[in-house]
């Protein structure tokens, strides 16, 4: 008499169990969409933003309109003619910082895009670093008091 009581009180104690167990069991939620490179990333701040502008126009050339990259490791310079910046951003986790992908044209008038990124300390944006879109990739310089390059990334 007392083991099919115990069974049966088992079998209950387990099935009570078993739906607390479901509804403790959080409700599968859909999938956000993976951002991919291709899409519009938000614009940036309008702090970041004249912070670029701020860059480019302190680096003037002597022909009107056109910005100067020199890379101080290398020797190498170059004359760009701003065109706009694209609307690209993107924060780093835990870090204040944004890119901007800016379009240039050459001396030959072919399209350049330098990549800018900027971080923010005590709540003003500096232009820390830019990479130079070439024929066989990216090349990523320092900026400061002198350019270094840094690296380079395939296409």
């Amino acid at each position: 008499m007392r083991r099919p009581a115990l069974i049966l009180t088992a079998a209950l104690l387990l099935s009570l169990h078993a739906w607390a167990a479901l509804a403790r069991k959080p409700r599968a939620m859909p999938a956000a969409p993976m951002m991919d490179d291709s899409e519009d990333l938000p614009p940036p701040g309008e702090a970041f933003r004249r912070a670029v502008m701020d860059y480019i126009a302190a680096r003037k050339a002597a022909r009107p309109g056109m910005f100067q990259f020199k890379d101080d490791s290398s020797g190498a310079r170059w004359e760009l003619k701003f065109l706009k910046i694209r609307e690209a951003s993107r924060q780093s986790v835990g870090l204040k910082r944004q890119c901007a992908i800016v379009e240039f044209a050459n001396a030959a008038g072919g399209p350049v895009d330098l990549a800018f990124e900027a971080a923010e300390a005590k709540g003003k944006w500096k232009v820390t670093s830019a990479e130079v879109q070439k024929a066989d990739g990216w090349e990523r310089f320092v900026l400061g008091p002198s350019c270094r390059r840094v690296s380079k990334r395939g296409p």
